[in-house]
């Protein structure tokens, strides 16, 4: 139902209006199902709305790392690479890397780190990747709101050498519009840790 146009829909409107067992359960099945659902056509909007809820929890409840979150936030920490490059699964990489705590913040940006050599950067590969490269702006921006400058000049350096690799793909100038416009202004005030807690 979740990888159907219309039953995807009402599975995200169950996901916002239902309570008590239910909606536990209902969550509950459709992390089970992450995998074909999230780079799905339809799917990866309800595992988006999932995310959401639990972010809509964190803003109201204590400091309380919700499991399914943090398997979640694992499951595209494991799979960065590929979700990164696929259409669908790539808008809830964009969506886990705007929401998702320091803490996971960082274990995703040694991902990058780690599947990189001097030939071949992983950051440098979503960059200029029709679809990952929507999430790389994101990236260094994440690295720059919470400060951690590490990372941030890391991010920065690959952008740098990128440059006219950049110039030669469709998106390129589009893409290099949007890192210079991070890299030129000051960072946003550092956004508050994820807290999240279970329904």
């Amino acid at each position: 139902m979740a990888r159907d146009k219309q039953g995807c829909q009402v599975v995200k409107d169950c996901i916002t209006t239902a309570r008590g067992q239910w909606k536990k359960d209902l969550i509950r099945v459709s992390f089970e199902s992450i995998e074909p659902l999230i780079n799905d056509e339809f799917g990866n909007f309800v595992i988006q709305a999932i995310l959401e809820h639990f972010i809509s929890i964190s803003k109201r409840k204590s400091k309380v790392t919700d499991v399914r979150v943090s398997c979640f936030y694992e499951f595209i920490r494991l799979n960065l690479s590929k979700l990164c490059k696929q259409q669908y699964s790539s808008r809830v990489v964009e969506k886990a890397v705007e929401t998702m705590p320091r803490e996971q913040f960082e274990k995703v940006c040694f991902v990058f780190m780690k599947n990189s050599s001097k030939k071949s950067k992983l950051y440098r590969e979503i960059m200029l990747d029709s679809y990952g490269n929507y999430i790389a702006p994101k990236i260094l921006e994440r690295a720059k709101v919470f400060q951690i400058q590490f990372h941030f000049d890391y991010f920065n350096k690959v952008y740098k050498e990128s440059i006219d690799a950049l110039k030669k793909v469709k998106h390129g100038r589009q893409l290099m519009s949007k890192m210079n416009q991070i890299l030129q202004h000051p960072a946003q005030s550092k956004p508050k840790q994820g807290v999240m807690q279970a329904t």
